[in-house]
């Protein structure tokens, strides 16, 4: 065990060391700057990076931040810090806080028109109702956000969201819409490539894959994200991670291998200081000896869980504790005690209104009592709890018809996007047809004006040759005419001086005789 948590710790302090080197930067840089938007941007920046690792901390640069962005009016940095806030307190398990902080933040991004912003605080705001139970309210907000990041083609937040929303399915019982919305997640954090982010979705894979049963399937996700955790020096999730395969392990028997994780999970929430982180992991070690029947060590992890439930002042945590003390006291014989941790544990539940507890006690004390022969209030315990179980069985009702009716008001607003981008792309369409016949016209227009010109000038042209070949006969003709007259005259010429000639001769031998 000690080679285990030195192993550890060496471990813890390269996973810190990197983190640690970013912050003081931001330190030295902040004790440099003056006090403008640039100083704003770095204290959200600090109160970002240290919102798991030092909440405390960071909610002082938080306050800090939101105190100077309002006092320089800087609505933008405002909202920033007031997210950064409200993460922080959810870290932190101070709900009520946190939904007013990023509220906040909802009302500055609207007031400026940020649209990032705004779908992230309605996300932010889901996280809050789903962390509280009010899974309805917990989709509305993260479809109010899916439908903004759709616009803003932010696939980043886009996978987010889904993970959210497969979380919320997942916390009803839906497993199977769980598994889609997370699958979902997971395609799409794998092609932006983030380490931290893809652990994420893959420890909510893992957990739904224990939920349906398949450890198996569970256990390989699981040892995928403690390796991507591990990779993106995410502490707070890697110890989570550890102790949820910590878990699995027990379902599969392996308690040696089962062990080691929950002490690694031990060791890195003791390092962060996060108490609540340690609490979770106490509780499962109580899990783990109880199901070995090891009922003296799991007394002695709940008492340590009991320690750090009551420095939280956690009465709801506290009311758990009791009731697994209880349950452990019942299964060692010891029924007055039993009953006495699970009085204990009733009351919590009625501090905190948490029905589940209060049910569950109740059944509990029922039995108990009826095997005490304590038959009075082993019924009155038993009314109140068919009473709670029935007011459960209501309750869960309305959540599923109004889970339902969120869902069915998205898949609506969906199809009514479907249709409306159908009609751009058909009028697109209608365009583009018609740019074409009028394309098409214009080019049969052009193709007939060449066509036309072209016969004028064969037209033009075979007219011309005409001319010139009639011309050329006519001019043939009177050189042929004027020949033939030549000719003629020529020959009436001759004849005429043949026939004078012969008048001479006959003249001349007529004188000879006389």
């Amino acid at each position: 065990m000690k080679k285990l948590v030195a192993a550890g710790a060496l471990f813890l302090c390269g996973i810190l060391s990197g983190q640690k080197a970013n912050i003081d930067s931001l330190v030295r840089a902040l004790n440099a700057e003056k006090p403008d938007t640039s100083r704003v941007n770095t204290l959200n920046e600090l109160s970002w990076q240290l919102k798991r690792s030092r909440p405390r901390t960071a909610l002082a640069y938080g306050f800090d931040a939101l105190k100077l962005a309002h006092s320089l009016g800087f609505k933008r940095g405002e909202g920033e810090a007031c997210n950064n806030i409200g993460n922080t307190y959810d870290n932190l398990s101070v709900y009520d806080s946190a939904l007013v902080f990023h509220n906040k933040a909802l009302a500055l991004y609207t007031s400026i028109g940020y649209s990032k912003g705004i779908a992230g605080s309605y996300n932010n705001i889901g996280e809050i109702y789903r962390a509280t139970g009010k899974y309805a309210e917990a989709l509305e907000s993260y479809f109010l956000s899916v439908d903004i990041k759709k616009e803003l083609n932010d696939v980043k937040g886009l996978a987010n969201s889904y993970n959210n929303i497969g979380s919320v399915y997942n916390a009803i019982g839906d497993y199977a819409k769980g598994l889609e919305y997370q699958l979902l997640s997971l395609s799409m954090k794998e092609t932006l490539g983030d380490p931290a982010k893809i652990g994420s979705s893959c420890q909510n894979i893992g957990q739904l894959y224990h939920q349906l049963g398949n450890d198996s399937a569970a256990l390989r996700y699981t040892d995928r994200s403690i390796a991507l955790y591990t990779e993106a020096n995410d502490s707070l999730s890697l110890s989570r991670a550890c102790s949820n395969k910590g878990t699995i392990l027990v379902s599969l028997g392996k308690y040696s291998e089962a062990m080691q994780n929950f002490s690694r999970a031990t060791l890195i929430a003791q390092q962060l200081g996060v108490k609540r982180e340690l609490l979770m992991v106490y509780n499962n070690i109580v899990n783990y000896y109880s199901v070995r029947s090891q009922f003296d060590s799991a007394l002695v992890w709940s008492q340590k869980a009991l320690g750090i439930g009551k420095t939280l002042g956690d009465s709801g945590a506290i009311g758990l504790i009791y009731y697994n003390y209880g349950e452990i006291w019942h299964h060692k014989g010891d029924k007055a005690k039993a009953i006495s941790y699970l009085k204990q544990a009733r009351v919590c539940g009625l501090a905190t209104e948490d029905a589940r507890l209060i049910r569950e006690s109740c059944h509990a004390l029922a039995q108990l009592c009826e095997e005490t022969g304590d038959y009075r209030n082993a019924m009155l315990y038993e009314a109140q709890y068919s009473e709670l179980q029935e007011k459960e069985f209501s309750d869960n009702t309305a959540k599923q018809l109004a889970i339902q009716q969120v869902k069915f008001d998205t898949e609506k607003k969906e199809k009514e996007i479907h249709v409306l981008k159908q009609k751009q792309v058909i009028d697109r369409l209608g365009i583009s047809s018609r740019d074409l016949i009028i394309e098409k016209r214009n080019y049969f227009i052009a193709g007939l004006a060449a066509t036309s010109l072209l016969l004028a000038f064969s037209i033009l042209l075979f007219w011309s040759r005409r001319k010139i070949i009639i011309r050329n006969r006519e001019e043939k003709a009177a050189r042929e005419a004027g020949e033939t007259e030549r000719v003629r005259i020529a020959k009436d010429i001759h004849d005429d001086l043949g026939s004078g000639l012969t008048r001479i001769a006959i003249l001349s031998r007529q004188n000879e005789k006389e």
